[in-house]
């Protein structure tokens, strides 16, 4: 039979010695393997703008030794006791901005120099550059007063699509970026604006973008003020332009259509001339008159315009043929930023002005960072590019978040630069807007002549008989309830609250800066007490989220929603449930006209 050796059982004190071993082992503190102390250089390249937190690493000092320095060489350093800040993991600092003459005052207190750090971007900055100019597609915006045919006029340009067609109200409201061959040698890149007065901003991005302006003028309207506005965004940016007669569906065929004709296109040349006085720097070979000579068309029909194209190829190669450095550093703009379905994320659309991108390049567009994880054509996102030359619109997949129309685009940067640009940036924007009360400043001053109420009086500083003269104001808390329910509901005082989401980041701008001016009483336009006041307390990119029907049902705030996609199930139940109000637009006129009725 076969023996089975067992081990034999542990005895009580056995066990009870081995427990105690283990409590010594586990109580018993672990010596930390230190390395050595990272080494300070004595010169330290700063950004221009940085964070307290970002300092203290790159003096390798701790937060509690930073904020005794600074509150001891600054006057409007925050009033907080070392203790609290310890107490609340430095809360009150860490939002603080310094500017780079702030940390190079503290890097002397440490005895470290300090230089601004130089991200190069230009090419011309770059040693041993030599540049590879290549023609690029030049970049001509199309820009006019609202219904005066610009996207038909684009439509005709492509060979007979139908984008006019498909738009809701049959109004352009977004940047459209097509690249048309007009039998050149080199494809044109255009922009397609919308023309209400709402979307300024949009046709100064495609002015600030553009190598040449095509002015569109409608026949029968004349000119306008969006016209004129276009204007003075051309001329602001130095570039030529092109004024064309559109609408004119039967040509010019009796003497009295030719008469007006004659005459629109003698204002049209006057009021470019007249648009160009304010901005001495506009060359003056931009104004002679066959440069701005209007062009009759008809893009409906096509009558005269084989003679519009072959007038852009002129203008284009004869002295605005456009060379670009394709190994220089990639720079350009962003036309426009949003934010699609979870498969694609953050998408940008962009233009270059020199060098080429390529899928994986880290890159910084405006205030945001990213890597490039997919690049498609701007006109057909079903075709994938593996690289972009300038002048081409594409779109960018991989930024962390969503620039503003407008904003420059570098490329081909190292990671960490990338996010040492963008933060440098952001900490650019909100060292703007952090308030600061220095030594030989007031309150008033800082706070915008608003006064702050201290409400935790000291007994030697109130007196009774002092408050009975009414020299002192106590806060009566059922009477401010009163008061505020007795003021009406969309004054300036009590405005309605709203949440506006928006499909672009271009169009939800525009749609801020409407709600910010009071909505007229169609019945009583005059009369200013019956004005609608909104605020917008938040806002954003892509369709509703749990966090913006909170804030709503919150607040009271109604949602304002243009051109997003429906709620999903989970979202409606929710909205249905919380009684939360939700309005939906497909037009700006709609927008504009609605939102003060909805929210009256």
């Amino acid at each position: 039979m076969r023996k089975v050796f067992r081990t034999p059982p542990k005895t009580y004190e056995f066990a009870e010695k081995e427990f105690i071993d283990a409590v010594k082992k586990a109580s018993r503190r672990k010596q930390r393997t230190r390395g050595p102390r990272r080494v300070v250089p004595n010169n330290l390249e700063l950004p221009r703008f940085m964070t307290v937190p970002l300092l203290s690493k790159k003096l390798n000092r701790t937060m509690m030794d930073v904020c005794k320095k600074a509150a001891t060489r600054f006057d409007w350093w925050p009033k907080v006791t070392l203790k609290t800040l310890k107490k609340t993991s430095y809360r009150d600092v860490k939002a603080l901005v310094l500017s780079y003459e702030e940390a190079k005052d503290l890097c002397e207190v440490y005895e470290r120099e300090s230089t601004p750090l130089d991200i190069k971007i230009e090419p011309d900055q770059q040693e041993g550059h030599i540049p590879v100019m290549l023609p690029r597609p030049s970049v001509v915006s199309i820009l006019g007063h609202v219904d005066h045919g610009k996207t038909t006029l684009m439509d005709a340009l492509r060979g007979g699509s139908n984008v006019a067609l498909h738009e809701p109200g049959g109004i352009t409201q977004d940047t459209y970026c097509f690249l048309v061959n007009l039998d050149g040698e080199v494809p044109t890149t255009f922009l397609d604006t919308p023309g209400h007065r709402v979307f300024t901003s949009m046709r100064d991005n495609a002015a600030f973008l553009s190598d040449l302006a095509v002015l569109v003028v409608d026949f029968n309207q004349g000119l306008q003020l969006q016209t004129l506005e276009s204007i003075s965004f051309a001329a602001e940016h130095g570039i030529p332009m092109l004024p064309v007669i559109t609408k004119l569906d039967e040509g010019v065929l009796t003497n009295r259509d030719q008469t007006a004709f004659d005459q629109l296109a003698t204002e049209i040349k006057a009021s470019i001339v007249q648009g160009t006085k304010a901005f001495p720097e506009y060359p003056s070979a931009f104004l002679e008159n066959s440069m701005i000579e209007p062009t009759g068309i008809s893009a409906r029909t096509g009558w005269n315009f084989d003679s519009f194209k072959r007038r852009v190829v002129e203008r284009l190669e004869g002295g605005l043929a456009m060379e670009a450095d394709v190994d220089a550093q990639p720079y350009g703009a962003v036309i426009e930023a949003f934010r699609e379905d979870p498969g694609r994320g953050n998408v940008m659309t962009v233009v270059l002005w020199q060098g080429c991108l390529r899928k994986g390049d880290a890159f910084t567009a405006g205030m945001v960072m990213g890597k490039i994880k997919q690049i498609t054509s701007a006109s057909d996102r079903k075709i994938v590019l593996d690289h972009v030359p300038p002048g081409v619109p594409v779109q960018i997949m991989g930024g962390r978040g969503l620039p503003q129309p407008g904003d420059d685009f570098i490329g081909a940067l190292e990671e960490h630069q990338a996010i040492s640009l963008a933060e440098e940036r952001q900490c650019e924007e909100r060292y703007h807007q952090q308030p600061r009360i220095r030594g030989n400043e007031s309150e008033e001053q800082v706070f915008g002549g608003g006064k702050l109420i201290d409400l935790d009086r000291n007994g030697d500083d109130y007196d009774a008989d002092e408050q009975q003269k009414g020299q002192y104001d106590v806060y009566d808390e059922e009477k401010e309830y009163e008061e505020f329910f007795e003021t009406r509901l969309g004054s300036s005082d009590n405005p309605h609250m709203v949440i506006v989401k928006a499909d672009k980041q271009g169009t939800l701008q525009p749609l801020i800066a409407a709600c910010q001016e009071p909505f007229l009483d169609e019945e009583d336009p005059d009369n200013r007490d019956k004005m609608t006041h909104v605020q917008v307390i938040d806002s954003g990119i892509g369709p509703i989220t749990k966090a913006d029907i909170l804030l709503a049902n919150t607040t009271g705030a109604t949602l304002q929603c243009f051109r997003v996609k429906p709620p999903a199930k989970q979202h409606k139940d929710m909205l249905k449930r919380l009684k939360v109000e939700i309005n939906t637009f497909d037009v700006y006129f709609d927008f504009l006209r609605n939102l003060g009725l909805k929210v009256r």
